[in-house]
């Protein structure tokens, strides 16, 4: 199995985990991290789409998959930012603390 298959398969697993994150409302640092790999994805597919001409239709469907799936992660960011600058309260009350590890009055949660 070469490197770019394996690199490949990891790419799709990420874009599953990632997927799954959307689907339970998880945004949080993990989700971020983890749209790295779609933009990655989409970039990957989009070399392959123009170096192999002739297998174009092919890489296509994974082009085009992966523009999917940037979309899907550019409109939940878009959602989630503009929730938050528009009323920090709202954006507590559905998406939790931005950061766990801290009270509402800035001490240290026990």
């Amino acid at each position: 199995m070469s490197a770019r298959t394996i690199l490949a398969r990891l790419l799709t697993l990420a874009l599953l985990a990632y997927l799954f994150l959307l689907f339970l409302n998880c945004s949080n640092f993990l989700l971020y991290v983890l749209s790295f790999f779609s933009v990655y994805y989409f970039l990957y597919w989009l070399k392959r789409c123009f170096s192999y001409f002739f297998s174009f239709w092919l890489n296509c469907v994974g082009f085009f998959s992966s523009v999917v799936f940037c979309l899907v992660f550019s409109w939940c960011t878009v959602i989630f930012l503009l929730s938050l600058a528009s009323d920090p309260a709202y954006s507590y009350q559905h998406h939790g603390a931005l950061w766990p590890a801290s009270s509402e009055n800035g001490q240290r949660a026990v």
